[in-house]
């Protein structure tokens, strides 16, 4: 009877941090998948407001250097987590997935403040691009497809 009793507590303390670390990892990827969402709006937001004359050129910098510095500062824990070796292969997956967002994120960024500061074409074309490509992998990341 002892027996059982200890086997009951020991398997009820190897359950609950457990439980508590999925909890803990599905709480970073909700985060996470939300941080990614709103910094899509937010540099969509800042551009929308830069071509219609709303910002001015050096706002518009200003706001997108602020988006990019959250934006690194985010990949780059991700990619710290990433090669931890208590992480496991499917959340390596999911992680890399996160990161692949932030990289189009910070390349969308940078072709914005390319365009306020040249006006080229071409600045437009890839921000539109990246911007494309950003919310396909970000809806198919968060379901929302």
């Amino acid at each position: 009877m002892k027996r059982k009793i200890l086997a009951s507590i020991i398997s009820i303390f190897i359950a609950v941090p457990l439980f508590a670390n999925d909890l803990a990892l599905e709480t970073v990827g909700a985060m996470g998948g939300s941080n990614i969402y709103l910094t899509y709006l937010s540099i969509g937001i800042i551009a929308d407001c830069y071509g219609n004359g709303i910002y001015e050129k050096e706002q518009t910098i200003s706001l997108i250097s602020s988006i990019e510095g959250q934006a690194k500062v985010q990949k780059d824990y991700l990619d710290k987590w990433s090669k931890s070796k208590e992480t496991s292969a499917d959340d390596k997956a999911f992680i890399k997935r996160m990161i692949g967002c932030y990289n189009l994120l910070l390349e969308e960024a940078k072709y914005l403040k390319e365009y306020a500061n040249t006006k080229k074409d071409s600045a437009v074309k890839n921000f539109d691009a990246k911007r494309q490509q950003a919310w396909k992998d970000i809806s198919e990341l968060l379901g929302l497809n």
